[in-house]
């Protein structure tokens, strides 16, 4: 990408086409949304996880959702359901390899 490109880029007198766009925000290491309109993404980055690793990540966040929604009303510390310690003990044998 050129000095001039990145200037009218940044000067708002042009905007990347999608594919610079996003080879843009993996160099920066932000996501698009952040890169178009400074807002967060609360996403996390996959890239170089096994598909193993990436689903146990898919796992825990259910598990964390359906925890959330079972117990939203009761702040008392809920304990791992047995799933969750399947979950995290997945998690520390990932770990460990």
């Amino acid at each position: 990408m050129s000095d001039s490109a990145l200037g009218k880029y940044e000067g708002d007198h042009s905007v990347p086409r999608l594919a610079e766009a996003a080879a843009l925000a993996e160099v920066l290491g932000v996501s698009l949304d952040f890169l178009t309109s400074g807002e967060t993404s609360r996403t996390l980055p996959l890239k170089g996880l096994t598909e193993t690793q990436i689903q146990l990540l898919l796992d825990l966040v259910q598990t964390f959702r359906l925890q959330n929604e079972t117990t939203h009303n009761d702040k008392r510390k809920a304990k791992p359901s047995p799933e969750q310690a399947t979950l995290i003990a997945r998690l520390i044998q990932e770990i460990l390899h």
